[in-house]
């Protein structure tokens, strides 16, 4: 029944669009046209037989000259801005009269635009015919100016989407020779939060092959390290910087070989991400999900060949928060009937903040067992502070100078990966009240390059961060990547890796619970890794708040292959959880090894056994 008022409301909508126009036409212009006209010479055949030569006021000539050059043009626009209205009114009045969620409605839009056309041509262009040559032109100049207006506040009330193919990208040798796109989608009330995307279509059936979205950590790193470090189809390569534009290589070891991957810029203000006003409202754990929950939504109403094939939400780092999160309300709104029904089979995790506080005690730990720290300052460390080192009372002297201790012996430690150097990282100095509430992240947070001091020498890791800087604020990569020049609030700025400076409200303390509620339902898959020489979020607290949930081990701890070499170690549970360390990774693990992650990723994902 709703289908059937549907499709009446969409007839009716574009008649109607068409018959306002067709009343300006009828009505209202000939009345302009009497006065304006008046004085208007009328054309006329020359008394003297001179073969209908058209007799035409000179200091008209301008307006009038050759009108019907203009017409085919003018019309169009027209016809635009009708689908304009209709839309407007498509997405006003379709979701109370038939009951349709909105995005459903949303999605009939651009297929009714053919239709209303078709009725606006068939009501509009008579009466365009009909009008009296000499006042054509000053008739539709005066139409265009009543209709711009107009067309602009549609435009502006309009869902705000768009994306585009990239089919070359500065600095890689010959076309792309996989499917990336990339665009922006609004999410937010007045969809004033314009979250930037880039997606990459799978080589290996992309009609049935899964599809994940992937957000990545700070909060606020761009999700272009996970396209170019870490899981995506490109890497630099890393070479001496000379000032010409940084070069790309193929990822041999990408996931989107086997998947199909939406990586987004989120929260707004990460990446090319950015907000259309100034009064929008800071970021925030839930709000990041909740505009991830609107974005993934209303990015498969757009490409609805996406709509059945199996979907994950992935993430690492900081997104250990988000994205348990967001895989439930996933879960809630297909239980519920939301459409669109989002196919979830499941998320993955990698190196993922979960209980920050007990992250940031078992730094303690791990730097015990690797050696870092010595037994008698680690057991006086337990003595004296109880295992609480995050929250130390200022009146508990004794350990305050233990903790000062550990400090000395672990601060020239590279804490993302213990055995690599402790270099210059690419990124902004984050504020104190960051530092504060999560000082634990990484000493990334701490070592900060600027111009101030010398960049990372090329044997660093964090050198291929610094050409990322360089590639993406060139002009030429962002035209190619399709990056808006301008947002409301003036140009879109110079793109960081990570933008720490952020104003940021962490309202989701601990992600545990969400674990737990979506592991009771017991028909969801989950993958959780581990870089085993990460202190940034040590393996043992990982491991921690899994046993937490209390579910039996179906297949105990093993280790696990990749080319008959032991890659790491795995174990899995009755909630269909399977955790895994990846041996000699850091934080994040596919950026110190790839081959093995791409390995794990592959055969959890197709349900082979690790």
């Amino acid at each position: 029944m709703r289908f059937h008022v549907s499709k009446n409301l969409l007839y009716f909508s574009h008649r109607l669009s068409g018959y306002i126009i067709y009343k300006f036409y009828a009505c209202i212009l000939p009345k302009i046209q009497l006065r304006l006209c008046l004085t208007w010479p009328v054309p006329s055949p020359d008394k003297g037989g001179g073969g209908g030569r058209q007799v035409v006021d000179s200091r008209h000539s301008m307006i009038t000259s050759n009108p019907y050059e203009i017409l085919p043009k003018i019309q169009e626009l027209i016809f635009l801005v009708c689908d304009q209205l209709t839309n407007l009114l498509w997405l006003q009045l379709l979701p109370k009269a038939t009951g349709l969620p909105f995005l459903t409605c949303r999605r009939l839009i651009p297929n009714s635009c053919a239709l209303g056309r078709c009725i606006l041509r068939a009501t509009v262009t008579p009466h365009v015919q009909r009008l009296s040559s000499p006042c054509r032109g000053l008739q539709l100049l005066l139409l265009l100016l009543l209709l711009l207006p107009l067309s602009n506040v549609c435009s502006q009330m309009l869902p705000v989407s768009n994306s585009q193919l990239v089919k070359f990208l500065p600095g890689f040798q010959g076309p792309l020779p996989f499917e990336l796109e990339t665009g922006y989608v609004g999410v937010g009330e007045e969809e004033e939060v314009q979250l930037f995307y880039y997606f990459v279509k799978t080589e290996r059936k992309p009609e049935e092959a899964p599809l994940m979205l992937w957000l990545s950590g700070g909060p606020g790193c761009s999700s272009l390290t996970a396209l170019l470090y870490e899981i995506g189809p490109l890497n630099f390569n890393i070479e001496q910087y000379n000032g010409s534009l940084p070069t790309l290589t193929l990822n041999p070891y990408a996931w989107t070989k086997v998947s199909s991957i939406i990586f987004v810029d989120s929260p707004v203000g990460t990446g090319f991400s950015y907000a259309r006003s100034s009064f929008a409202s800071p970021p925030s754990d839930s709000e990041q999900v909740g505009h991830a929950l609107q974005f993934l939504r209303k990015w498969l109403v757009d490409h609805p060949e996406f709509m059945s094939n199996p979907f994950f939400v992935g993430g690492d780092s900081y997104s250990g928060i988000p994205v348990p999160v967001l895989a439930q309300l996933i879960s809630d709104g297909n239980q519920e009937g939301v459409r669109p029904a989002i196919n979830l089979q499941g998320y993955i995790l990698g190196n993922p903040v979960t209980v920050p506080q007990d992250e940031g005690n078992s730094q303690i730990t791990f730097a015990h067992g690797m050696g870092l720290i010595p037994d008698d300052l680690f057991e006086s460390l337990e003595r004296s502070c109880g295992g609480e080192y995050q929250t130390i009372d200022p009146r508990n002297a004794e350990c305050l100078k233990h903790k000062q201790a550990y400090h000395t012996c672990i601060s020239q430690i590279n804490l993302a990966h213990i055995l690599e150097w402790n270099c210059e990282l690419v990124s902004p100095k984050p504020p104190l009240h960051m530092l504060d509430k999560r000082r634990y992240l990484s000493n990334k947070d701490y070592n900060v390059f600027s111009e101030s001091t010398p960049p990372p020498i090329l044997d660093c890791r964090s050198y291929g961060y610094l050409l990322s800087e360089y590639w993406t604020n060139d002009q030429y990569v962002r035209e190619a990547l399709h990056i808006r020049k301008y947002a409301v609030q003036g140009s879109i700025g110079r793109w960081k890796r990570c933008s720490y400076d952020i104003p940021y409200e962490y309202d989701i303390h601990t992600s545990i619970q969400f674990h737990a509620k979506f592991s009771a339902r017991g028909c969801y898959r989950s993958l959780i890794y581990s870089g085993d020489h990460d202190m940034i979020v040590p393996f043992m607290a990982t491991q921690a708040w899994i046993r937490s949930l209390n579910y039996s081990i179906v297949n105990d701890w093993r280790p696990w292959f990749v080319k008959g070499q032991v890659a790491g170690y795995t174990r899995t549970y009755s909630n269909r959880m399977t955790y895994a360390t990846v041996k000699g990774a850091g934080h994040t693990a596919p950026e110190y090894k790839p081959e093995e992650c791409s390995t794990m990723y592959t055969k959890w994902l197709y349900e082979e056994p690790l």
